[in-house]
């Protein structure tokens, strides 16, 4: 597969895209349930304010 390097300041970067595997795949998917998780929270937490009155906390 394909390699990306980039270049920033001193430091150079190189990722290999290859096929995910079984346990890449698992890491991946407790990521996105991880940020899923976070989102949510982050908005329940904005409309609680919203409902309460506090304009200048939310966003």
């Amino acid at each position: 597969m394909a390699t990306s390097t980039e270049t920033i300041g001193r430091f150079t970067f190189s990722v290999d895209f290859r096929e995910p595997t079984s346990e890449s795949q698992a890491r991946f998917d407790q990521r996105v349930e991880t940020l899923a998780t976070w989102l949510v929270a982050q908005w329940r937490k904005e409309q609680k304010e919203v409902d309460h009155g506090d304009h200048s906390q939310a966003g």
